[in-house]
C-alpha cells in the first residue's frame, strides 16, 4: 500500500501561484490570473488545513474557490500533481521558468525579457543574480558605487 500523499496549504497556494506566473508569462487573461492569485492567498490565510476540511461546507464556502480550483486542490490532494499545471510547465520554456527565481524578476519581467528582440534564451538562461551584500542587504554592484 502506498504512503499516505501528504500536501500542506502552502504546497496548494505555492502550486496556484505558479500556475499564475505560467499564465502570466504565456500572457493569459488577466482574470484568470487574478483567480489563481486569490485562491492562493485565500489558502494561505486558512486556519486549518484543506486536507482536513475538503468535503465540507466550510471547503464549499471558501471565498474565490470555484469548482474549477476546488477541483484542481482536490486532484492535488489525492495525487500531489495537477495536470492543467503540469502542462503549462511542459509549455513553457524551462528557460524562461528558470528566470522567475532570480531576486527581483516577475513573471512579467520574464515575459518582457525573454520576448525582447535579439533575446536568445540560451544567454537568458545563463543570467545569474548578482550578489548581494548581506551586511546592506543591497545589490553589490561595484560600477554603480560612485553614482
Amino acid at each position: 500500500m502506498p504512503a499516505a500523499l501528504t500536501l500542506y496549504n502552502e504546497d496548494i497556494a505555492a502550486a496556484f501561484d505558479e500556475m499564475a506566473d505560467l499564465l502570466t508569462i504565456e500572457g493569459e487573461n488577466a482574470f484568470r490570473i487574478r483567480a489563481y492569485r486569490r485562491a492562493a492567498q485565500t489558502i494561505r490565510g486558512l486556519s486549518r488545513e484543506l486536507a482536513s476540511i475538503r468535503g465540507t461546507g466550510e471547503f464549499e464556502a471558501l471565498p474565490g474557490i470555484g469548482a474549477d480550483l476546488a477541483g484542481k486542490i482536490g486532484a492535488l490532494l489525492h495525487t500531489g500533481r495537477c495536470q492543467a499545471l503540469e502542462q503549462h510547465r511542459r509549455r513553457t520554456p524551462p528557460a524562461e521558468r528558470e528566470l522567475l527565481a532570480l531576486p527581483g524578476l516577475g513573471p512579467v519581467r520574464v515575459r518582457a525579457l525573454y520576448r525582447w528582440p535579439g533575446a536568445e534564451p540560451r544567454m537568458i538562461s545563463h543570467a545569474r543574480s548578482p550578489p548581494i551584500d548581506s551586511a546592506h542587504s543591497r545589490v553589490s554592484a561595484p560600477e554603480f558605487a560612485h553614482a
